[in-house]
């Protein structure tokens, strides 16, 4: 049999363009004698549909759609669709034939269940046949793993990967993992032909690079598709060939710095484009972060569709650099650098009653860019872009007013790995300037130069220890046990800390990484912080018998206070149980089953 992977790019709600897009896929996939033509994950109702989920005309058009689909498709299909029954979103993925179309997870469900032999926690094998030719579908990458264990099994599956592209999880490249043998054994275990397809683009604030793939179940890579663009891939599947291929296809390299930048660039057009904006705005400050955002607004639209301002009150190697930036690219540019400083800084820091106020930036470049940028939004049909990055967000950084932008590219992107991305990209053409590839913006109060001896240097320090701590979910006692500086992490807390209010100011951007910092949110008001223990006193000091307390307290009020020590030397297990025990809300004293459920239950 023949299959068509269709690689695509759609946009969320338009209904009519989508199945029109995707009954030429079919008809195409119809001329070139393929047998079923399957559609990618979000291709339909994108990522995350949000409230619209609970709205009952947009979900009655997703039926209309998958219906006028259904009458009009070429050849069988699948289609993945997002649907609110039971009151939840769930993923679905709609078989159709002949006009007909049948949800494989809920028939699979329904008949597991009327079978009596679908166990607890074991999720169906949603499946369907071509001819002779058994074919199931799996939308995650736990679910794939159940044909890699024996517990499912199938002639050909097909994965229709539900998340989006992540920074440090090549798997979700698709075809470019392959290179790092991401897959290949999963294909080789489950002893069955592997149909990986992608989708292309970005969906809000997340972004899918394709790479859709077909592999051998003796572990070739029999077909690619290209990362970044949307394509048609056809592939052959002989259930009777044993190998090997009589035309090897080699699987593409995952080159982590490239793949960060093609995705933004790729997450920026989509969002301008899906929009109807004619273009983008952004300010150029001659520093490493406002010359990346300009390359990456022109790699992504073109110059002509980016409108560069550069502020007053710059220094005079940064002016230059800035102006040289904006040249370099062909990007036309307002240049207030030449404006009398001192006289316009009077104007922009007097208030009502005429008198000078203190402003918390000096020189006041990011003022001036934030009420321009400002402008832009209320003004202009364009999108004002900020180059605020995941650093500056986690510390308070605010490099070009990014209250007023719409969108940052950056807001999910360590600075370190911009700066690394930089002088890659002058390899295809030098449009940033030394000058601005040295000027870092390393933030600073936070003790650094004891630390590193450059600003480069500095700033992997600062991006290594937030990166302990976002990502990887240490907490201050992890990141000195991990060798970070108790008073350098100390200080990177607090001021991670002190900056939540002003971070949730900053506009939406793609996410790359595994854990935005959106998801580290804390409550604004909140006094509490994190601690280290105190040193335990030298052995046979005057103080060799104090034992510092912790209370440990329920949300009735029962307060047990236990030894700091005997805290620390509690079993992991007893120390999880404590855990669940506080948050599930510690004894409860009202009727008769005081003990409640657990470790300590009547039971």
């Amino acid at each position: 049999m023949k299959i068509a992977l269709a690689q695509m790019n759609t946009r969320l709600g338009d209904f009519g363009g989508t199945v029109d897009k995707m009954v030429a896929q079919t008809e195409r996939a119809r001329s070139l004698g393929c047998d079923l033509t399957v559609f990618p994950m979000p291709v339909l109702t994108g990522y995350d549909l949000g409230v619209l989920a609970d709205t009952e005309l947009f979900m009655r058009d997703v039926a209309s759609a998958l219906e006028d689909f259904s009458a009009r498709a070429a050849t069988p299909a699948l289609v993945p669709f997002s649907t609110a029954l039971g009151g939840s979103p769930t993923t679905e993925v709609g078989f159709i034939r002949d006009g007909e179309m049948v949800p494989l997870r809920m028939a699979a469900f329904i008949k597991s269940m009327m079978s009596q032999g679908l166990l607890l926690g074991e999720e169906p094998k949603a499946s369907f046949s071509l001819g002779d030719i058994d074919l199931a579908v799996c939308t995650s990458y736990s679910s794939l793993q159940s044909f890699a264990a024996g517990s499912l099994s199938a002639d050909v599956v097909i994965y229709l990967p539900f998340d989006p592209f992540e920074t440090d999880d090549e798997s979700t490249s698709l075809a470019p993992s392959l290179s790092d043998g991401a897959f290949v054994r999963t294909a080789v275990n489950a002893n069955s032909w592997l149909v990986a397809v992608g989708a292309v683009g970005g969906w809000d604030d997340v972004v899918y690079t394709g790479g859709s793939f077909v592999l051998t179940p003796w572990g070739e890579l029999a077909a690619c598709a290209p990362s970044f663009e949307e394509a048609l891939l056809v592939a052959d599947i002989d259930l009777l060939m044993e190998g090997p291929l009589p035309e090897r296809v080699e699987a593409p390299q995952y080159r982590r710095k490239s793949f960060i930048w093609d995705a933004l660039t790729l997450a920026m057009r989509d969002f301008v484009e899906k929009q109807d904006s004619p273009g983008v705005a952004l300010c150029l400050t001659g520093n490493a972060l406002s010359a990346a955002l300009a390359v990456l607004a022109s790699d992504a639209l073109g110059p002509l569709r980016v409108q560069g301002l550069i502020p007053p009150f710059l220094e005079p190697d940064a002016l230059a650099d800035a102006r040289e930036v904006a040249e370099r690219l062909g990007i036309p540019v307002l240049d207030y650098g030449s404006v009398e400083a001192a006289g316009l800084n009077r104007v922009l820091t007097r208030g009502a009653t005429g008198q000078a106020a203190q402003l918390p930036i000096s020189p006041s470049a990011a003022l001036f860019s934030g009420g321009w940028l400002l402008q832009m939004k209320r003004e202009a049909r364009v999108i004002p872009l900020t180059a605020a990055d995941k650093t500056a967000l986690a510390l308070g950084q605010d490099p070009d007013g990014f209250s007023s932008a719409s969108y940052a590219p950056f807001r999910d992107v360590y600075r370190s790995d911009l700066i690394s991305i930089l002088p890659e990209r002058n390899l295809v053409s030098p449009v940033v300037p030394q000058g601005s590839l040295r000027r870092l913006d390393v933030p600073d109060g936070l003790g650094l130069e004891d630390l590193a001896p450059t600003g480069e240097r500095q700033l992997s320090v600062v991006d290594a220890a937030l990166l302990t701590h976002i990502e990887h979910g240490h907490g201050l006692r992890g990141m000195v046990e991990h060798g970070i500086d108790e008073g350098f992490a100390t200080r990177l807390l607090e001021r991670l800390d002190a900056s939540e209010l002003l971070r949730r100011e900053c506009p939406t951007g793609p996410v790359v990484s595994d854990c935005a910092l959106v998801e580290r949110e804390r409550p604004v008001p909140c006094a509490w912080h994190e601690w280290l223990s105190p040193e335990p006193p030298e052995r046979g000091g005057k103080e060799a018998n104090a034992r510092p307390e912790r209370p440990l307290e329920n949300s009735i009020g029962l307060s047990v206070t236990l030894p700091d020590d005997m805290l620390q030397n509690l079993p992991g297990d007893v120390l999880r149980y404590l855990k669940d025990f506080a948050s599930g809300g510690g004894f409860d004293g009202s009727g008769d089953d005081f003990w409640g459920q657990g470790l300590f239950s009547k039971n």
